[in-house]
């Protein structure tokens, strides 16, 4: 075979392989056939489908941080593939025709399909967290509850270490979730609500009543326990029973405010009998609580008689002063037409009582008159009966003479 038959025979069989490379299972189509307006349309839908995905995730992103407590691995992974996702967004958020060109010569992929394939990544770890939520927030509901309540009371702020303390088993409880130990979780927690309990009322007794323990203190250290020793030891007995009413009601804010109202009532009674006390002493070395509370007594059966008041946490000076002024008070516009009107409507009652009985009384005189004018009729018929009785026997007397006569 001359080279002009070589030259022939390869053309011949180039020519063949490139019809059979042509042969496919898809249809043909002419190459070029999209036009650079339909890729810049298409571009253009890629990439606002993209960047809708964006600012929609990036929502959820900036408020998945209370997510953390469900699973802190899922967290991280979530955080982590979202960092890669806008890594490959940002490549192409000012460009969106560069959202259709290959990511890079190792992938075969898009900037935007890379995108959706880690944002996918994402979309998946969050839905994992959530349905974590739903459970855990079904299991731990009581934790839940009693750790919101330490936070409202300021825990942290009143006993740091405590709080941590709490807080860590706090978060173990949802870790054990995490890991379907549910029962577990469940047993950690009886054991969490009874540590974080007395945690509650260690906070509520020294909101409440710690300070009004270094108040008795304060009256112990400055001499008023020894100037009125009774009214001390009232004060420190209310004191002991605020505390078992706190400790006992640690949410209950009516039954705390009227305990601790009351302790500091005695105080503040204690302070002015003390006071009392040593202005008496003033003049004289004898002991003259008694006196000061006698005193006070007194001031207190007027002020109760007048509306229930009692004044007693104030000096008696002041004591004698509100009391004038609650009596003051019975002349004032309001009082007076109150009383006018508690009077005006006794009047009406009296007034109606009295009409009863005088029409009670006519009907009693009438009842009298009538007894009476039968009284007289009643004589009057045994006047005459006696009378026929006397005719009645002198004419049967005559009778008889008459038949004496006759024989």
């Amino acid at each position: 075979m001359n080279k002009f038959q070589k030259c022939a025979l390869v053309i011949v069989t180039g020519a063949t392989l490139a019809a059979c490379g042509s042969s496919s299972t898809k249809p043909a189509e002419v190459a070029g056939s999209i036009s650079p307006v339909d890729e810049s349309v298409q571009a253009e839908s890629i990439y606002n489908s993209a960047k809708a995905d964006y600012e929609l995730w990036l929502g959820k992103m900036k408020e998945i941080e209370p997510l953390e407590l469900y699973s802190k691995s899922i967290y991280k992974e979530t955080l982590s593939s979202w960092a890669k996702a806008v890594d490959v967004y940002e490549n192409f958020a000012d460009d969106p025709a560069k959202a259709v060109k290959d990511y890079s010569i190792f992938s075969s992929g898009t900037y935007a399909e890379e995108y959706n394939e880690k944002l996918a990544i994402v979309k998946v770890n969050h839905a994992k967290l959530l349905e974590l939520k739903n459970k855990a927030d079904t299991i731990l509901a009581d934790s839940i509850d009693q750790m919101e309540y330490l936070d409202t009371i300021e825990a942290e702020k009143h006993f740091k270490q405590n709080y941590r303390t709490v807080k860590n088993a706090y978060v173990s409880l949802f870790a054990y979730v995490a890991d379907n130990d549910i029962g577990d979780a469940q047993n950690k927690q009886a054991a969490f609500l009874n540590t974080a309990k007395k945690l509650e009322v260690k906070v509520v007794l020294k909101v409440n009543i710690e300070p009004l323990e270094k108040e008795i203190a304060q009256l112990k250290k400055s001499g008023i326990a020894t100037l009125a020793p009774i009214s001390y030891s009232k004060a420190t007995a209310e004191l002991s029973l605020a505390t078992s009413e706190v400790e006992n009601n640690a949410r209950n804010q009516e039954v705390i405010l009227a305990a601790t109202e009351k302790v500091k009532f005695e105080i503040d009674h204690t302070t002015q009998v003390a006071n009392e006390v040593q202005r008496l002493r003033s003049t004289s070395n004898l002991k003259f609580e008694a006196v000061a509370l006698e005193v006070e007594n007194r001031l207190l059966e007027i002020s109760k008689a007048i509306d229930g008041s009692d004044f007693r946490n104030k000096p008696v000076r002041v004591q004698k002063d509100m009391i004038v002024e609650l009596i003051d008070e019975l002349t004032n516009t309001d009082t007076a037409t109150r009383l006018e009107n508690e009077v005006a409507s006794l009047q009406a009652k009296l007034e109606a009582s009295q009409n009863k009985l005088s029409q009670e009384q006519s009907s009693l005189a009438e009842a009298s008159k009538q007894q009476e004018v039968l009284r007289e009729r009643i004589e009057s018929l045994q006047q005459q009966l006696t009378l026929k009785q006397s005719l009645v026997d002198k004419l049967t007397k005559d009778l008889a003479d008459q038949e004496g006569l006759a024989q």
